[in-house]
C-alpha cells in the first residue's frame, strides 16, 4: 500500500516538513553535497517507515477484542487518535530532532578536520530543563577520535538541546574514557514497560554515520520486502535531490552579472517587445522550482527544462494577466510555450522592482 497514491501523500509530506527541520539545522552550516544527499536520503527513509508503522497500527484497530469488525464510528475514533499521536505529537519531537540532529551532522564534518589541534567538549544549555543525566556529562572533554562520540554525541534524545564544541588542546584536561561513556550509558537508559532501554537508540552519531534519525529507530525495524519498497520509493528521491542541487550549482555558474543601480545582481533580463522593461529570471525563479512539487511526476523534467527558460518565455504567447483580489498583493502576467510538444505554462510577478519570472508548469 505504500505505493499507493494516498499513502504515498502522507510519505511525500512527512518528509517535507522533517527536511525543512533539516534546513533549518543546516542553515549555518552547509554540509558537503554527499553528506547532504545522504541526510536528506535518510530522513525520507524515516518519512516512509513511520508511514508504515502508522498504516500497522491503523489495521491493528480494525478489530475488537472479539475479533469482530469495529463500528465505523469508534474505528474513526481509534484512527483520530493514531492521527494526533503520529502526525502531531511524534512529528513536533521528530522535527525537533531532525533540526539538531542536522546541524550536529553538518558540525561534524568541520570537527574532524581540526582535530590535530581541538579537542571536543560535551556541553548542555545549561538551564532547569537539562536532564540530569545530560547535565553529568556536561563539560566532558575527550579527542575527536575517542570512541565516546561514536555513540553519545549529541542529540542523545526527543528535544535534546546538548551540543559539542571544539575547546584547544591543553586548555581543559581530557577525561577518562571509560567514565564518560559510563556517563554516556547513565543517559541513554529508559526501560519500557517489557524492560526494554527505548533511549539506546539515540546511541549513534549523526555525523559520522551520515544519518538524520536513529538507525535503531523502531520505525525501521520491518519486513525485507517493505525495506525494499521503501529503498526503491527513495531511490527517486535521491534522484530528485541530485537534480535539484545541480540545478543550484548550474544557475549559479550562468546567472549573469547585472548592474543594478550601485549594486551587482546575478539574472538574466528577457526583452520582449510588447514589454517596456525586461522580464528578470534570477534565483528566486530556480528555488521556486526546485523547492515545490517534487512529487510532481515530471519533476526531473521540470528541472532541466527551467535551465531554458530565459530563451522560452522571450518567444511565449501572452494570455493575460491576473488581477489580485486585494490591492496590496502581486499582480502576474501569464504566458505560455509550445516546445517539442509540451506546453509550459509561465507566470510573472509584477512589482514595483520589475517583472520577475516565478513559476513554470508543464501541461
Amino acid at each position: 500500500m505504500l505505493n499507493d497514491e494516498p499513502l504515498l501523500a502522507v510519505v511525500h509530506e512527512t518528509n517535507r516538513i522533517l527536511t525543512k527541520g533539516l534546513d533549518k539545522g543546516i542553515t549555518d552550516n552547509i554540509p558537503p553535497e554527499e553528506m547532504l544527499t545522504a541526510l536528506r536520503n535518510d530522513v525520507f527513509v524515516f518519512s516512509g517507515y513511520k508511514t508504515h508503522a502508522q498504516l500497522r497500527e491503523v489495521a491493528s484497530l480494525l478489530l475488537t477484542s472479539e475479533s469482530k469488525i469495529k463500528p465505523f464510528a469508534q474505528f474513526k475514533l481509534d484512527v483520530q487518535s493514531v492521527n494526533q499521536a503520529y502526525n502531531v505529537n511524534y512529528l513536533e519531537a521528530e522535527y525537533i530532532f531532525a533540526t539538531s540532529s542536522g546541524e550536529m551532522a553538518a558540525k561534524w564534518n568541520d570537527l574532524e578536520k581540526d582535530s590535530d589541534r581541538y579537542n571536543l567538549q560535551y556541553r548542555t544549555a545549561k538551564d532547569d530543563r537539562v536532564r540530569d543525566t545530560h547535565a553529568a556529562m556536561d563539560g566532558t572533554t575527550l579527542p575527536v577520535e575517542d570512541e565516546f562520540w561514536n555513540s553519545y554525541y549529541p542529540p542523545n534524545g526527543w528535544r535534546c538541546r546538548c551540543t559539542a564544541v571544539q575547546v584547544r588542546k591543553g586548555k581543559y584536561p581530557v577525561d577518562n574514557s571509560a567514565e564518560a561513556i559510563r556517563k554516556g550509558d547513565s543517559a541513554t537508559i529508559q526501560l519500557d514497560r517489557k524492560g526494554n532501554n527505548a533511549a539506546a537508540i539515540f546511541r549513534f552519531n549523526p555525523g559520522k554515520q551520515k544519518v538524520i534519525f536513529p538507525p535503531n529507530h523502531p520505525y525501521r525495524q520491518v519486513q525485507d520486502r517493505v525495506k525494499r519498497i521503501v529503498e526503491s520509493l527513495s531511490s527517486g528521491i535521491t534522484a530528485k535531490n541530485s537534480a535539484s542541487s545541480e540545478l543550484v550549482t548550474w544557475y549559479k555558474k550562468n546567472l549573469p552579472v547585472k548592474k543594478v543601480g550601485k549594486f551587482e545582481a546575478r539574472r538574466f533580463e528577457v526583452n520582449r517587445a510588447d514589454l517596456d522593461s525586461p522580464i528578470i529570471v534570477n534565483k528566486v525563479f530556480y528555488n521556486e522550482i526546485r523547492g515545490k512539487y517534487k512529487d510532481d511526476k515530471r519533476y526531473l523534467e521540470k528541472l532541466e527544462l527551467s535551465k531554458q527558460a530565459q530563451i522560452f518565455i522571450k518567444n511565449a504567447e501572452f494570455k493575460g494577466d491576473e488581477t489580485p483580489i486585494h490591492s496590496h498583493a502581486d499582480k502576474f502576467k501569464s504566458y505560455k510555450y509550445n516546445h517539442n510538444g509540451t506546453l509550459i505554462e509561465f507566470k510573472c510577478k509584477v512589482n514595483k522592482d520589475g517583472i520577475f519570472l516565478y513559476y513554470m508548469r508543464l501541461k
